[in-house]
Protein backbone atom coordinates (compact mmCIF):
# COMPACT_ATOMS: atom_id res chain seq x y z
CA UNK A 1 0.00 0.00 0.00
CA UNK A 2 1.31 3.76 -0.76
CA UNK A 3 1.77 6.19 1.80
CA UNK A 4 -0.91 8.02 0.37
CA UNK A 5 -3.25 5.09 0.51
CA UNK A 6 -2.24 3.90 3.55
CA UNK A 7 -3.32 8.53 5.29
CA UNK A 8 -6.45 7.87 3.36
CA UNK A 9 -7.22 4.44 4.94
CA UNK A 10 -6.51 5.76 8.42
CA UNK A 11 -8.86 8.76 8.05
CA UNK A 12 -11.44 6.83 6.91
CA UNK A 13 -10.91 4.95 9.92
CA UNK A 14 -10.61 7.78 11.84
CA UNK A 15 -13.99 9.21 10.81
CA UNK A 16 -15.95 5.84 11.34
CA UNK A 17 -14.62 5.55 14.69
CA UNK A 18 -15.35 9.58 15.62
CA UNK A 19 -18.80 10.35 16.55
CA UNK A 20 -18.06 14.13 16.34
CA UNK A 21 -17.43 13.55 12.90
CA UNK A 22 -20.30 14.71 10.60
CA UNK A 23 -22.10 11.47 9.07
CA UNK A 24 -22.74 13.04 5.79
CA UNK A 25 -18.80 13.72 5.13
CA UNK A 26 -18.38 12.97 1.47
CA UNK A 27 -14.44 12.67 1.33
CA UNK A 28 -12.31 11.56 4.16
CA UNK A 29 -10.25 14.83 2.71
CA UNK A 30 -12.30 17.05 4.30
CA UNK A 31 -11.83 15.58 8.04
CA UNK A 32 -10.35 19.13 9.53
CA UNK A 33 -6.58 19.11 9.66
CA UNK A 34 -5.68 17.22 6.50
CA UNK A 35 -3.07 18.98 4.67
CA UNK A 36 -2.93 18.86 0.86
CA UNK A 37 -0.03 20.42 -0.83
CA UNK A 38 0.48 20.50 -4.85
CA UNK A 39 3.28 21.17 -7.48
CA UNK A 40 2.06 22.61 -10.63
CA UNK A 41 3.65 24.57 -13.95
CA UNK A 42 2.08 26.84 -16.87
CA UNK A 43 3.76 26.58 -20.34
CA UNK A 44 2.54 27.24 -24.00
CA UNK A 45 0.89 24.59 -25.24
CA UNK A 46 2.90 22.38 -27.89
CA UNK A 47 0.78 21.52 -31.46
CA UNK A 48 3.42 18.94 -32.27
CA UNK A 49 2.86 16.79 -28.65
CA UNK A 50 5.84 17.35 -27.08
CA UNK A 51 6.22 17.99 -23.66
CA UNK A 52 5.12 21.82 -22.31
CA UNK A 53 8.19 23.68 -20.93
CA UNK A 54 7.34 25.38 -18.17
CA UNK A 55 7.37 29.06 -17.89
CA UNK A 56 5.36 29.54 -14.12
CA UNK A 57 5.92 26.97 -11.40
CA UNK A 58 3.74 26.86 -8.37
CA UNK A 59 2.96 25.51 -5.24
CA UNK A 60 -0.27 25.38 -3.64
CA UNK A 61 -1.06 24.00 -0.05
CA UNK A 62 -5.03 23.34 1.26
CA UNK A 63 -5.86 23.29 4.97
CA UNK A 64 -9.10 22.07 6.20
CA UNK A 65 -9.81 23.66 8.92
CA UNK A 66 -13.47 22.88 10.13
CA UNK A 67 -16.30 20.76 9.08
CA UNK A 68 -19.26 22.00 8.47
CA UNK A 69 -22.89 20.72 9.28
CA UNK A 70 -23.66 19.93 5.71
CA UNK A 71 -20.67 17.28 5.11
CA UNK A 72 -18.39 20.22 3.99
CA UNK A 73 -15.60 22.14 4.93
CA UNK A 74 -13.81 25.61 5.50
CA UNK A 75 -10.27 25.08 4.26
CA UNK A 76 -7.74 27.95 3.99
CA UNK A 77 -5.59 28.28 0.83
CA UNK A 78 -1.47 29.34 0.59
CA UNK A 79 0.09 29.75 -3.00
CA UNK A 80 3.54 30.36 -4.25
CA UNK A 81 4.45 31.38 -7.61
CA UNK A 82 7.72 32.00 -8.99
CA UNK A 83 8.33 33.26 -12.64
CA UNK A 84 5.96 35.00 -15.04
CA UNK A 85 5.27 36.83 -12.52
CA UNK A 86 2.63 36.72 -9.38
CA UNK A 87 0.19 38.32 -6.89
CA UNK A 88 1.29 40.64 -3.96
CA UNK A 89 1.05 39.11 -0.11
CA UNK A 90 -2.73 40.40 -0.39
CA UNK A 91 -3.08 37.86 -2.67
CA UNK A 92 -1.38 34.72 -1.80
CA UNK A 93 -3.67 33.36 0.77
CA UNK A 94 -7.46 32.67 1.57
CA UNK A 95 -10.36 31.07 2.58
CA UNK A 96 -12.74 28.58 0.76
CA UNK A 97 -15.51 27.10 1.52
CA UNK A 98 -15.93 23.75 -0.13
CA UNK A 99 -19.86 21.70 -0.26
CA UNK A 100 -19.43 18.44 0.48
CA UNK A 101 -18.98 17.28 -3.25
CA UNK A 102 -15.85 19.51 -2.82
CA UNK A 103 -16.81 22.39 -4.67
CA UNK A 104 -16.29 25.97 -4.04
CA UNK A 105 -19.34 27.45 -2.29
CA UNK A 106 -18.28 30.33 -1.10
CA UNK A 107 -14.57 32.74 -0.76
CA UNK A 108 -12.31 33.49 -2.93
CA UNK A 109 -10.20 30.84 -4.11
CA UNK A 110 -6.90 30.68 -5.37
CA UNK A 111 -5.81 31.91 -8.94
CA UNK A 112 -2.18 32.58 -10.95
CA UNK A 113 -1.37 36.09 -12.23
CA UNK A 114 0.58 35.30 -15.02
CA UNK A 115 2.52 37.75 -17.00
CA UNK A 116 2.08 37.48 -20.98
CA UNK A 117 4.95 40.07 -21.75
CA UNK A 118 2.21 42.46 -23.50
CA UNK A 119 -0.35 42.14 -20.42
CA UNK A 120 -1.15 39.62 -17.53
CA UNK A 121 -3.91 37.30 -17.36
CA UNK A 122 -5.46 35.68 -14.24
CA UNK A 123 -5.47 31.70 -13.88
CA UNK A 124 -8.36 30.36 -11.50
CA UNK A 125 -7.80 27.13 -9.58
CA UNK A 126 -10.32 24.64 -9.61
CA UNK A 127 -10.71 22.70 -6.02
CA UNK A 128 -8.84 20.03 -5.43
CA UNK A 129 -11.86 17.53 -4.67
CA UNK A 130 -13.76 16.07 -7.10
CA UNK A 131 -16.93 13.83 -6.00
CA UNK A 132 -19.96 12.75 -7.80
CA UNK A 133 -23.17 11.86 -6.38
CA UNK A 134 -22.63 8.27 -7.51
CA UNK A 135 -19.53 6.47 -7.27
CA UNK A 136 -17.15 6.66 -9.92
CA UNK A 137 -17.24 4.25 -12.51
CA UNK A 138 -16.06 3.81 -16.24
CA UNK A 139 -18.68 5.27 -18.30
CA UNK A 140 -20.33 7.45 -15.78
CA UNK A 141 -20.68 11.06 -17.14
CA UNK A 142 -22.54 13.75 -15.21
CA UNK A 143 -23.29 17.42 -15.88
CA UNK A 144 -22.89 20.88 -13.72
CA UNK A 145 -24.52 23.39 -15.50
CA UNK A 146 -22.30 23.61 -19.15
CA UNK A 147 -19.69 21.46 -17.71
CA UNK A 148 -19.76 17.87 -18.47
CA UNK A 149 -17.29 15.07 -16.65
CA UNK A 150 -17.13 12.06 -17.94
CA UNK A 151 -15.33 9.15 -16.54
CA UNK A 152 -13.01 7.47 -19.22
CA UNK A 153 -11.02 4.72 -17.20
CA UNK A 154 -9.49 3.60 -14.16
CA UNK A 155 -5.45 3.98 -14.29
CA UNK A 156 -2.37 3.54 -11.93
CA UNK A 157 -0.74 6.86 -11.57
CA UNK A 158 2.46 7.66 -9.16
CA UNK A 159 2.61 11.01 -7.63
CA UNK A 160 5.35 13.10 -5.45
CA UNK A 161 3.13 11.76 -1.79
CA UNK A 162 3.92 8.64 -3.00
CA UNK A 163 6.40 6.53 -2.11
CA UNK A 164 9.39 5.55 -4.68
CA UNK A 165 8.43 3.47 -7.48
CA UNK A 166 4.77 2.87 -5.98
CA UNK A 167 1.49 3.87 -8.01
CA UNK A 168 -2.31 3.67 -7.33
CA UNK A 169 -5.02 3.45 -9.07
CA UNK A 170 -6.71 6.88 -10.14
CA UNK A 171 -9.88 7.44 -11.80
CA UNK A 172 -9.27 9.33 -15.22
CA UNK A 173 -12.41 12.43 -15.90
CA UNK A 174 -12.31 14.61 -18.49
CA UNK A 175 -13.76 17.51 -18.37
CA UNK A 176 -15.45 19.67 -21.29
CA UNK A 177 -17.52 22.81 -21.63
CA UNK A 178 -19.33 24.49 -24.51
CA UNK A 179 -15.95 25.26 -25.81
CA UNK A 180 -14.80 21.74 -25.71
CA UNK A 181 -11.98 20.02 -23.98
CA UNK A 182 -11.13 21.60 -21.04
CA UNK A 183 -9.12 19.47 -18.40
CA UNK A 184 -8.39 15.93 -17.55
CA UNK A 185 -8.54 15.26 -13.73
CA UNK A 186 -7.21 11.97 -12.37
CA UNK A 187 -9.01 11.22 -8.90
CA UNK A 188 -8.95 9.28 -6.24
CA UNK A 189 -12.38 7.18 -5.07
CA UNK A 190 -12.21 9.64 -1.69
CA UNK A 191 -12.82 12.71 -4.71
CA UNK A 192 -8.71 13.81 -4.16
CA UNK A 193 -7.59 15.43 -7.33
CA UNK A 194 -4.20 13.30 -7.58
CA UNK A 195 -3.22 15.02 -11.06
CA UNK A 196 -4.25 17.65 -13.38
CA UNK A 197 -3.79 18.83 -17.08
CA UNK A 198 -5.86 22.09 -18.16
CA UNK A 199 -6.36 23.74 -21.37
CA UNK A 200 -5.62 27.23 -20.47
CA UNK A 201 -6.30 30.54 -23.46
CA UNK A 202 -4.61 33.56 -22.98
CA UNK A 203 -3.98 36.74 -24.98
CA UNK A 204 -5.11 36.48 -28.51
CA UNK A 205 -6.57 33.07 -27.85
CA UNK A 206 -3.02 31.56 -27.23
CA UNK A 207 -3.02 28.25 -25.82
CA UNK A 208 -1.10 27.32 -22.49
CA UNK A 209 -1.10 24.14 -20.46
CA UNK A 210 -1.71 24.12 -16.80
CA UNK A 211 -0.75 20.60 -14.77
CA UNK A 212 -0.27 20.21 -11.66
CA UNK A 213 0.49 17.06 -9.14
CA UNK A 214 -0.15 16.04 -5.35
CA UNK A 215 3.45 17.03 -3.73
CA UNK A 216 2.49 15.68 0.07
CA UNK A 217 -0.25 14.65 2.46
CA UNK A 218 -0.03 15.71 5.90
CA UNK A 219 -2.66 14.91 9.32
CA UNK A 220 -2.00 17.86 11.70
CA UNK A 221 -2.46 17.06 15.21
CA UNK A 222 -5.24 19.11 17.39
CA UNK A 223 -2.60 21.55 18.51
CA UNK A 224 -1.10 22.53 15.69
CA UNK A 225 -4.32 22.55 13.53
CA UNK A 226 -5.06 25.06 16.08
CA UNK A 227 -2.48 27.23 15.65
CA UNK A 228 -2.30 27.22 11.89
CA UNK A 229 -5.96 27.96 11.88
CA UNK A 230 -5.25 31.35 13.82
CA UNK A 231 -2.15 32.74 11.85
CA UNK A 232 -4.59 32.36 8.93
CA UNK A 233 -7.04 34.10 10.35
CA UNK A 234 -4.97 36.69 11.49
CA UNK A 235 -3.31 37.15 8.22
CA UNK A 236 -6.61 37.51 6.29
CA UNK A 237 -8.40 39.74 9.15
CA UNK A 238 -5.34 41.87 8.00
CA UNK A 239 -5.78 41.64 4.37
CA UNK A 240 -10.01 42.42 5.23
CA UNK A 241 -8.62 45.58 6.62
CA UNK A 242 -7.45 46.99 3.74
CA UNK A 243 -10.71 47.19 2.19
CA UNK A 244 -9.16 45.76 -1.32
CA UNK A 245 -10.76 44.00 -3.57
CA UNK A 246 -9.41 40.98 -4.37
CA UNK A 247 -6.92 40.12 -6.69
CA UNK A 248 -6.24 43.46 -7.86
CA UNK A 249 -2.87 44.15 -9.45
CA UNK A 250 -2.32 47.59 -8.16
CA UNK A 251 1.08 47.20 -6.26
CA UNK A 252 0.75 50.68 -4.44
CA UNK A 253 -1.02 50.91 -0.94
CA UNK A 254 -3.35 53.54 -0.77
CA UNK A 255 -2.79 56.39 2.55
CA UNK A 256 -5.64 54.88 4.00
CA UNK A 257 -4.39 50.85 2.74
CA UNK A 258 -1.45 51.91 4.49
CA UNK A 259 -2.48 53.79 7.42
CA UNK A 260 -4.66 50.09 8.26
CA UNK A 261 -1.36 48.34 7.56
CA UNK A 262 0.24 50.29 10.34
CA UNK A 263 -2.73 49.07 12.54
CA UNK A 264 -3.07 45.87 12.35
CA UNK A 265 0.42 44.58 11.85
CA UNK A 266 1.14 44.42 15.77
CA UNK A 267 -1.44 42.08 15.97
CA UNK A 268 -0.34 39.70 13.38
CA UNK A 269 2.67 39.30 14.26
CA UNK A 270 2.08 38.22 17.98
CA UNK A 271 -0.17 35.41 16.27
CA UNK A 272 2.43 34.73 13.12
CA UNK A 273 5.64 33.94 14.97
CA UNK A 274 6.82 30.72 12.66
CA UNK A 275 5.94 28.45 9.57
CA UNK A 276 4.82 29.25 6.13
CA UNK A 277 2.54 32.69 6.52
CA UNK A 278 5.90 34.31 7.89
CA UNK A 279 6.71 34.64 4.99
CA UNK A 280 3.55 37.10 3.73
CA UNK A 281 4.07 38.88 7.47
CA UNK A 282 7.35 39.72 6.04
CA UNK A 283 6.19 40.80 2.72
CA UNK A 284 3.39 43.18 4.47
CA UNK A 285 5.86 44.83 6.64
CA UNK A 286 8.12 45.78 4.05
CA UNK A 287 5.40 47.51 1.91
CA UNK A 288 4.24 49.55 4.99
CA UNK A 289 8.06 50.70 5.58
CA UNK A 290 8.98 50.85 1.63
CA UNK A 291 6.16 52.86 0.48
CA UNK A 292 5.42 54.63 3.86
CA UNK A 293 8.78 56.37 2.95
CA UNK A 294 7.62 56.75 -0.86
CA UNK A 295 4.38 58.38 0.18
CA UNK A 296 6.68 60.90 2.34
CA UNK A 297 8.72 61.72 -0.70
CA UNK A 298 5.62 62.17 -2.88
CA UNK A 299 4.30 64.59 -0.42
CA UNK A 300 7.54 66.68 -0.35
CA UNK A 301 7.65 66.82 -4.12
CA UNK A 302 3.72 67.64 -3.83
CA UNK A 303 4.54 70.58 -1.28
CA UNK A 304 7.44 71.32 -3.96
CA UNK A 305 4.62 72.06 -6.82
CA UNK A 306 1.46 73.09 -4.86
CA UNK A 307 0.47 76.94 -5.03
CA UNK A 308 3.05 77.38 -7.64
CA UNK A 309 2.55 78.48 -11.08
CA UNK A 310 2.81 75.49 -14.06
CA UNK A 311 5.57 75.81 -15.72
CA UNK A 312 6.19 76.50 -19.01
CA UNK A 313 6.00 73.74 -21.58
CA UNK A 314 4.54 72.72 -25.19
CA UNK A 315 2.27 69.48 -26.37
CA UNK A 316 1.14 68.28 -28.91
CA UNK A 317 -0.34 65.06 -29.29
CA UNK A 318 -3.64 62.67 -31.35
CA UNK A 319 -5.81 64.19 -33.75
CA UNK A 320 -4.32 67.66 -33.59
CA UNK A 321 -4.50 68.28 -30.17
CA UNK A 322 -1.96 70.51 -28.66
CA UNK A 323 -1.78 72.43 -25.10
CA UNK A 324 1.14 75.41 -23.90
CA UNK A 325 1.37 76.86 -20.15
CA UNK A 326 -0.02 79.84 -22.24
CA UNK A 327 -3.35 77.79 -22.60
CA UNK A 328 -4.24 77.23 -19.38
CA UNK A 329 -5.04 80.97 -18.12
CA UNK A 330 -8.78 81.36 -17.61
CA UNK A 331 -9.91 78.19 -16.93
CA UNK A 332 -9.64 74.83 -15.05
CA UNK A 333 -7.52 72.15 -16.49
CA UNK A 334 -6.51 68.64 -15.49
CA UNK A 335 -3.65 66.80 -16.35
CA UNK A 336 -3.58 63.06 -16.22
CA UNK A 337 0.57 61.53 -16.83
CA UNK A 338 0.11 57.80 -17.80
CA UNK A 339 1.74 55.00 -19.35
CA UNK A 340 -1.03 55.30 -22.26
CA UNK A 341 -0.56 52.28 -24.31
CA UNK A 342 -2.58 49.47 -25.27
CA UNK A 343 0.40 46.23 -25.12
CA UNK A 344 0.59 45.68 -22.22
CA UNK A 345 -2.92 46.89 -21.24
CA UNK A 346 -2.57 47.37 -17.60
CA UNK A 347 -3.91 48.65 -14.17
CA UNK A 348 -5.41 51.20 -13.29
CA UNK A 349 -6.68 51.26 -17.42
CA UNK A 350 -10.16 51.34 -15.97
CA UNK A 351 -9.82 54.69 -13.92
CA UNK A 352 -9.56 56.23 -17.21
CA UNK A 353 -12.97 55.85 -18.20
CA UNK A 354 -13.86 57.72 -14.98
CA UNK A 355 -12.08 60.43 -16.03
CA UNK A 356 -13.59 60.44 -19.19
CA UNK A 357 -16.86 60.47 -17.58
CA UNK A 358 -15.96 63.28 -15.61
CA UNK A 359 -14.83 65.33 -18.38
CA UNK A 360 -18.21 64.68 -19.73
CA UNK A 361 -19.88 66.02 -16.61
CA UNK A 362 -17.39 69.10 -16.10
CA UNK A 363 -16.85 70.30 -19.68
CA UNK A 364 -19.80 72.28 -19.57
CA UNK A 365 -18.23 74.75 -16.49
CA UNK A 366 -15.37 75.04 -18.83
CA UNK A 367 -13.06 72.23 -16.99
CA UNK A 368 -10.76 70.74 -19.27
CA UNK A 369 -8.98 67.46 -18.99
CA UNK A 370 -5.68 66.16 -21.51
CA UNK A 371 -4.86 63.08 -21.22
CA UNK A 372 -0.41 62.88 -21.88
CA UNK A 373 0.67 59.59 -22.78
CA UNK A 374 4.32 59.23 -21.27
CA UNK A 375 6.09 57.15 -23.26
CA UNK A 376 10.05 57.38 -23.80
CA UNK A 377 9.95 55.61 -27.24
CA UNK A 378 8.57 58.97 -28.77
CA UNK A 379 11.92 61.24 -27.94
CA UNK A 380 13.05 58.17 -30.63
CA UNK A 381 12.08 59.31 -33.98
CA UNK A 382 12.27 55.36 -34.89
CA UNK A 383 9.77 54.20 -32.32
CA UNK A 384 7.54 57.10 -31.80
CA UNK A 385 5.19 56.17 -34.62
CA UNK A 386 4.64 53.06 -32.94
CA UNK A 387 3.88 54.74 -29.42
CA UNK A 388 1.50 57.06 -31.13
CA UNK A 389 -0.35 54.36 -32.36
CA UNK A 390 -0.38 51.69 -29.48
CA UNK A 391 -2.16 55.14 -27.40
CA UNK A 392 -4.38 56.12 -30.31
CA UNK A 393 -5.57 52.02 -30.08
CA UNK A 394 -6.59 52.70 -26.26
CA UNK A 395 -7.94 55.68 -26.93
CA UNK A 396 -10.25 53.73 -29.52
CA UNK A 397 -10.69 50.47 -27.11
CA UNK A 398 -11.67 52.85 -24.49
CA UNK A 399 -13.90 55.38 -26.47
CA UNK A 400 -12.35 58.28 -24.58
CA UNK A 401 -13.45 62.30 -25.75
CA UNK A 402 -10.68 64.01 -23.81
CA UNK A 403 -7.78 64.43 -26.00
CA UNK A 404 -4.83 62.70 -25.58
CA UNK A 405 -1.38 64.83 -25.77
CA UNK A 406 2.24 62.62 -26.54
CA UNK A 407 5.34 63.50 -23.77
CA UNK A 408 8.34 61.37 -24.12
CA UNK A 409 9.14 62.41 -20.38
CA UNK A 410 10.65 65.43 -20.59
CA UNK A 411 7.58 67.71 -19.74
CA UNK A 412 6.61 65.36 -16.53
CA UNK A 413 9.80 66.22 -15.22
CA UNK A 414 9.10 69.61 -15.28
CA UNK A 415 6.21 69.01 -13.10
CA UNK A 416 7.63 66.20 -10.93
CA UNK A 417 7.99 62.64 -12.25
CA UNK A 418 6.76 60.52 -9.38
CA UNK A 419 9.00 57.54 -10.44
CA UNK A 420 12.29 58.84 -9.49
CA UNK A 421 11.27 58.66 -6.08
CA UNK A 422 10.05 55.04 -6.47
CA UNK A 423 6.18 55.70 -7.12
CA UNK A 424 4.10 54.84 -10.20
CA UNK A 425 1.98 56.96 -12.55
CA UNK A 426 -0.57 57.90 -12.75
CA UNK A 427 -0.13 61.62 -11.77
CA UNK A 428 -3.23 64.25 -11.94
CA UNK A 429 -2.19 67.69 -12.04
CA UNK A 430 -5.16 70.91 -11.59
CA UNK A 431 -4.57 74.10 -12.36
CA UNK A 432 -6.74 76.73 -11.76
CA UNK A 433 -8.03 79.44 -14.13
CA UNK A 434 -4.83 81.85 -13.31
CA UNK A 435 -2.52 79.07 -13.95
CA UNK A 436 -1.39 78.08 -10.65
CA UNK A 437 -1.42 73.92 -9.18
CA UNK A 438 -3.80 73.26 -7.06
CA UNK A 439 -3.91 69.84 -6.80
CA UNK A 440 -1.11 67.12 -7.36
CA UNK A 441 -1.99 63.29 -6.86
CA UNK A 442 -0.23 60.71 -7.38
CA UNK A 443 -1.57 57.23 -8.03
CA UNK A 444 -5.27 56.19 -8.06
CA UNK A 445 -8.35 57.51 -6.49
CA UNK A 446 -11.17 55.54 -4.90
CA UNK A 447 -13.51 55.20 -6.76
CA UNK A 448 -17.19 55.91 -5.52
CA UNK A 449 -19.99 53.53 -7.05
CA UNK A 450 -22.22 56.49 -7.09
CA UNK A 451 -19.82 59.29 -7.83
CA UNK A 452 -16.75 57.76 -9.77
CA UNK A 453 -13.98 60.15 -8.97
CA UNK A 454 -15.25 62.05 -6.16
CA UNK A 455 -11.80 63.45 -4.65
CA UNK A 456 -11.32 64.90 -7.85
CA UNK A 457 -14.58 66.46 -8.12
CA UNK A 458 -14.59 68.10 -5.30
CA UNK A 459 -11.23 69.23 -6.19
CA UNK A 460 -12.69 71.44 -9.58
CA UNK A 461 -15.59 72.67 -7.64
CA UNK A 462 -13.02 74.35 -4.96
CA UNK A 463 -11.07 75.37 -8.32
CA UNK A 464 -14.38 76.52 -10.20
CA UNK A 465 -15.87 78.39 -7.22
CA UNK A 466 -12.32 80.53 -6.66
Amino acid sequence: MSKLNAIAAGICLALAASAAAPAAAASPWLRPGTQLSFHGAVGRANKDGTPVEPEKTFDLTILVAAANPDGGAQVYWLLDESGRGGWSWIDQAGRWSLDRLGAAASGTGPALLYDRGEGTSTIGLESPLLLAAEPFAAGASWNEGNVKREVLAREAISTAADAPGKEQQAWKVAVANNYGYKRTQWVDDGGLVLQLSERVFMGRGEEYELTWRLAAVEQLADKALAERTAQFAALLDLVAGLRREPRTERADLTEAELASLKTGLPQAETTITAGPLVKLLAAAKSDLNVQTSRASDVAEMSARFAGKPAPEFKLDGLAGARLAAADLKGQVTVLHFWDYRDEPLREPYGQIGYLDFLFDKRKADGVKVFGVAVDARLGDEAKRGAAARSAAKLVSFMNLSYPLLLDAGEVLKQFGDPRLVGAQLPLFVVIDAEGKIVHYFVGCYEVDRDAGLKQLNEVLDAALKK
